[in-house]
């Protein structure tokens, strides 16, 4: 897949995701950003990063029948979808941290029971991905610490494979991308890609050389950054404090399509992100957060992604 132009669709709010209102939220996000790609984000709940149990149907999850139902309707605005199931700790920690070490028998217990639940959540939607036929599903995301296991996830890529016929790939956290043993296994290289506007030149081309050496396509799948001045120099550091800056964002994307344009290995850029609940114009240019709507980093994708479309109308 090539010139994959993704917005992450997120909120966590998705008991609404069956409401015509949501429908029109995603319809309005296809014309504001000249997107061809929807990215949903479906976030299971853990207690904390040493939780065993990992909850996919807690009250603000989607339904399944209502899922599905989403996913048809961005079928009908001639979107391609990409289904990423991820986890969030509910004491707020990152899901970086989740870990169980291998040093005692407690703890390969705890991973077992772990792994187990795991399976069952990821399977869950991998089916779904099937059924709907989703372009990508994502076997994980900045599950950083537990990379030094895999043959697990070597297993569960098998166990994906058996019940999902699309690209199968997963989203390494920034800067960690060499640590996954599995790549070659999978069918494209995916990083949330929040690397520092100062360094995002130096950290493409080490990335590209990954990319290369694998023989896999390349995507870039979570890029934005809060818009709060600074937030460029940390874009993944989302409790940043700091004053408004709706510039800052531009800014940063500017050099994001900067350096991918430059890459052939570069298939997708996806972008963090636009929310369920959408805000009001004047409550989003006061917003410091990650959203786009109603801000001038909307604009500036649109003008990106609609003029590559009449340059290659063109050609």
């Amino acid at each position: 897949m090539n010139n994959i132009k993704a917005i992450n669709y997120t909120g966590f709010n998705y008991q609404c995701i069956g409401e015509e209102q949501t429908k029109e939220n995603l319809r309005i996000m296809k014309k504001l950003t000249a997107c061809n790609t929807v990215i949903i984000v479906l976030g299971a709940l853990q207690e904390d990063s040493k939780s065993v149990y990992i909850d996919y149907q807690h009250a603000i999850m989607p339904k399944d029948s209502d899922l599905i139902d989403f996913i048809r309707y961005a079928r009908k605005l001639e979107l391609k979808v990409f289904l990423k199931p991820v986890i969030d700790c509910q004491d707020g920690s990152s899901r970086t941290g989740i870990q169980f070490f291998k040093a005692s028998t407690a703890q390969e217990n705890l991973w077992n029971q772990w792994y187990e639940s795991y399976q069952k959540f990821i399977l869950h939607y991998a089916k779904i991905a099937e059924k709907t036929r989703c372009e990508m599903f994502y076997i994980g995301s900045c599950l950083t610490k537990l990379m030094d296991r895999p043959d697990a996830w070597n297993d569960l890529i098998k166990q994906v494979r058996s019940c999902y016929q699309g690209k199968v790939t997963y989203e390494a956290e920034a800067y960690q991308e060499q640590k996954v043993p599995f790549w070659k296994e999978l069918d494209a290289i995916a990083t949330n890609g929040s690397f520092a506007k100062q360094d995002f030149q130096k950290e493409l081309e080490r990335i590209e050389k990954l990319a290369l050496s694998c023989k896999k396509p390349l995507y870039l799948t979570e890029c934005g950054c809060m818009s709060t001045i600074g937030a460029s120099a940390d874009p993944g550091r989302w409790q940043l404090e700091g004053k408004i800056s709706l510039q800052e964002q531009v800014e940063y994307l500017e050099e994001v399509f900067i350096q991918c344009n430059r890459k052939s290995c570069v298939k997708g850029i996806g972008i963090w992100c636009w929310n369920n609940r959408r805000q009001s114009r004047n409550t989003a240019v006061k917003d410091k957060r990650y959203y786009i709507y109603g801000k001038p980093v909307c604009e500036f994708i649109f003008d990106e992604w609609s003029s590559e479309s009449e340059i290659k109308q063109a050609i």
